[in-house]
């Protein structure tokens, strides 16, 4: 039998030598989705992510179904009516980009920059729930608040950020139930949702550019955990 280790190890070596292929059609696959959708590059619609849907109202009565043989009184179907007004869901659930729930995100920064400006313009235009707990703040109040966020069940994940990355990712750590991981690209990323359940992604200010933590942010958001590497990961929670 293959130990963990090992398969561990194999499986790293084949996703490094994939990854800048699966990055590189990451564009043109969300591309062709939202064309077949007829979705604008958010997943969401023109008026702000709300449409209708159209639902037909009849009268019970009036819904008779015509059947060969069987008198048309016999054959009235009760159908369900349901006001228009009523029907009115957030696109960004029913149409998000890769038919996953809409993932909620607390972000936290120690300093505003274009690039925080950007992170958060990115996720929201994705049909994420993003909610800003702290912009300018310490960068410890910005790593607490948003493990906190994330350890309550309030947030999904979380994003966090300062000219390192180094001092948010250890407030952030400090949170019972945080796994945050200081990453610098996209196969950092996906590591360590797959093989750590990373449930706070911490990059720095100084060094990253737009692209490389749009690939970042895509990576940690849509790769899963490893269910072998689970019990090891629970290891890091002391017994109750």
């Amino acid at each position: 039998t293959t130990s963990t280790s090992r398969r561990r190890n194999d499986w790293k070596g084949s996703y490094h030598s994939r990854s800048q292929w699966v990055w590189g059609t990451i564009a043109t696959l969300r591309g062709a989705m939202r064309a077949r959708l007829g979705r604008t590059p958010g997943g969401t619609s023109a008026d702000g992510g709300r449409t209708p849907v159209p639902v037909v109202v009849v009268p019970v009565a009036a819904t008779p179904v015509p059947v060969v043989g069987v008198p048309v009184a016999a054959t009235t179907v009760p159908v369900v009516v349901v006001p228009v007004a009523d029907t009115t869901v957030p696109v960004s659930v029913r149409w998000h980009h890769h038919g996953e729930p809409v993932v909620r995100i607390a972000f936290g920064t120690d300093e505003r920059t274009p690039l925080t400006a950007a992170v958060v313009e990115l996720l929201r235009s994705e049909g994420h729930e993003v909610e800003v707990l702290a912009e300018g703040s310490d960068w410890p109040d910005a790593g607490r608040a948003v493990g906190e966020a994330v350890a309550s069940g309030e947030a999904d994940r979380g994003v966090v950020c300062c000219t390192t990355g180094t001092g948010v990712s250890i407030a952030a750590n400090k949170v019972p139930g945080v796994r945050a991981a200081l990453c610098t690209d996209a196969a950092t990323a996906a590591g360590a949702r797959r093989w750590n359940d990373a449930n706070v992604l911490a990059f720095g200010l100084r060094l990253t550019t737009e692209a490389v933590a749009a690939e970042m942010l895509d990576a940690f958001l849509h790769t899963d955990a490893d269910p072998s590497e689970l019990p090891l990961v629970a290891r890091l929670e002391p017994p109750r």
